[in-house]
């Protein structure tokens, strides 16, 4: 940005080459840096990274079920929404991922749980971060729909008017972003990241097949739907598999024990 100002340029071009380059060039950075920190001498070998890239397709399969259903959406809804109405759409995820943001953090301490001494022994400290985390995102998402309100109602913000509606639907994917970043460290803990990974991947297919019916039949308001329904089958897909790994192996143990 300092450097649009000395250009004396506006160009939203410029701004995203400029951007892309910083993005390029200090990920480059960082991966050298890492790597002659931690290689110890050692080359680059094509055929090992093709091996550790089929040991960990589960993974990447995973993530992208995950993290790539926002961005396809918004692109398909560009088939049926005016580019204006992409616009608005595009903010009100912004906006969401502000919420998000907690859960995403969360999600570390969780990791550091599992790679430590593992979630059971933890599970007092999971739970406290849990329902701290879900009550801090509920009641930003309250504040922030109440601000959105009065932002497009009250200041000159007219083009995104309808905003908090939006976003207000949008908050219904909470509860399902907020599980997913909760469990999937417990499903590589205790392997069933595979059977995860094949139920995310069919989530993302079938509201992926549903997006364009909504979308035509709503409109914006249907990509907003599609977008807290596909959390919400995430939700539905972690505590399935919290029954079936978790809470009934507990309760047969007990029943064994008794």
């Amino acid at each position: 940005l300092i450097g649009l100002y000395f250009l004396k340029t506006t160009s939203i071009d410029h701004f995203l080459i400029g951007y892309v380059l910083i993005l390029l060039l200090g990920t480059c950075a960082e991966i050298i840096y890492l790597y002659q920190s931690a290689a110890n001498g050692l080359s680059f070998n094509f055929n090992s990274a093709l091996e550790m890239l089929r040991n960990t397709l589960t993974y990447h399969v995973d993530y992208l079920s995950f993290n790539l259903f926002p961005l396809i959406l918004t692109v398909l809804s560009a088939s049926f929404i005016a580019k204006a109405e992409v616009g608005k759409l595009n903010f009100t995820f912004q906006i969401i991922n502000l919420v998000f943001l907690f859960s995403a953090t969360a999600n570390i301490r969780i990791t550091t749980y599992v790679s430590d001494v593992g979630f059971r022994e933890r599970l007092t400290q999971f739970k406290k971060l849990f329902w701290g985390t879900t009550t801090i995102s509920l009641i930003a998402a309250i504040v922030i729909s109440i601000v959105l309100y009065f932002a497009t109602n009250k200041l000159d913000l007219g083009q995104f008017e309808g905003a908090h509606m939006l976003f207000l639907v949008c908050s219904l994917a909470i509860p399902g972003f907020t599980f997913y970043q909760f469990f999937s460290p417990i499903w590589i803990e205790i392997q069933v990241q595979k059977e995860a990974a094949i139920l995310h991947f069919l989530n993302f297919i079938l509201f992926l097949i549903v997006a364009p019916f909504a979308i035509s039949a709503w409109g914006l308001m249907g990509v907003a739907l599609v977008f807290s329904l596909f959390h919400i089958g995430l939700f539905g897909v972690q505590y399935l598999l919290y029954f079936q790994h978790i809470k009934r192996p507990s309760q047969n143990t007990l029943r064994t024990t008794g």
